[in-house]
């Protein structure tokens, strides 16, 4: 884990990969943290203990605050 570099739908991005420290036979999460995105979330990796993977990984990203009065 640590600093890494992954490819996703809004460009190569600079992550810190984070991972649970999860017992053999239990589900592991994997997140991918962009401290040039405000540290949100560009990957989340999820592996079940039957083997099954589910792999998210950002397509798009909007930092625009909302427009005043927009909810």
């Amino acid at each position: 884990m640590g600093q890494e570099e992954i490819d996703t739908g809004i460009g190569r991005l600079a992550a810190v990969h984070l991972a649970q420290l999860a017992p053999s036979g239990e589900r592991r999460v994997e997140l991918w943290l962009a401290p040039q995105q405000h540290w949100l979330p560009v990957r989340i990796q999820v592996t079940e203990p039957d083997g099954t993977v589910v792999d998210q990984v950002v397509r798009t990203l909007d930092l625009e605050a909302p427009a005043s009065g927009a909810q």
